[in-house]
């Protein structure tokens, strides 16, 4: 849902002024083309929204009914709350990136190759 066409339409919408309103919240223009992070956190909360919508749905109806539910209850989830938190927090791991890089000078270099695996996700 954060990387449909549409849905980018609109944030390039809301980058150039416009005021677009969603389940009575004002959205804010995020890229979400090139985060992972909340690609991670949704995973994580869609396997909660998986069991509890299997519970709910009866057998008969999981085909259809319970994919729909998943994206209906997660994807309101995904744009106002984990995509600009997500996009947040990866931005800030990139301050404290630079931020160690302009402070640290030479030990910047060890710091970052310790660390490196972990931000390369």
């Amino acid at each position: 849902a954060l990387v449909h066409p549409s849905f980018i339409e609109i944030m390039k919408a809301i980058a150039d002024g416009e005021t677009v309103i969603f389940l009575g919240v004002a959205m804010t223009s995020v890229k979400y083309t090139y985060t992972v992070v909340p690609t991670l956190v949704m995973t994580w909360l869609l396997s909660y929204i998986e069991r509890f919508v299997d519970r709910i749905t009866p057998e008969v109806t999981k085909n259809f009914l319970k994919p729909m539910l998943i994206f209906l209850i997660a994807s309101p989830i995904a744009i106002m709350l984990v995509g600009p938190a997500g996009v947040w927090f990866g931005n800030a791991i990139s301050s404290l990136v630079y931020a160690i890089h302009d402070h640290l000078g030479f030990l910047a270099v060890a710091i970052m190759g310790a660390i490196w695996p972990l931000l390369v996700i």
